[in-house]
């Protein structure tokens, strides 16, 4: 079992670097308006506000996802040395990660399925009482 919650950990560090580098492309994006608003503010001030608006949008988007990634890999180096509080935050991110079709919900349903394993949630219990009682 030790071995399956070392691969649910790398496939969320994993995930985790994959969804920061979609958060860059669409901050890149979001960029592109900007650049797009900026060579129109001559010709069309509604073309520029636009861009800025899109420019706005896309960096909330990008700043969204880029945490939801951080938490993931955070998440995922937790897992791999057995801190408690990883355990609990990669069920948060499976469940969320369900409605991701098709990659997202078997990397979701294959860590719950490992989490919730009676040896898993026993050894995590036992990390936690000894790291507790310390």
């Amino acid at each position: 079992m030790r071995d399956q919650v070392s691969v649910v950990g790398i496939l969320w560090i994993i995930l985790g670097i994959l969804t920061i580098l979609v958060s860059a492309f669409i901050g890149l994006l979001g960029g592109g308006g900007v650049l797009m608003g900026i060579l129109n503010v001559g010709h069309d001030r509604d073309a520029a506000a636009a861009g800025t608006i899109l420019a706005g949008v896309f960096g909330i988007i990008a700043i969204f996802i880029f945490v939801m990634g951080l938490v993931a890999l955070l998440a995922g180096m937790g897992l791999r040395k057995w801190r408690p509080w990883a355990r609990i935050v990669t069920i948060i991110l499976s469940i969320l990660n369900l409605l991701s079709f098709p990659i997202g919900t078997a990397i979701g349903i294959y860590s719950l399925v490992v989490l919730f394993n009676e040896e898993v949630v026993a050894a995590f219990n036992a990390r936690s009482a000894a790291s507790s009682s310390a």
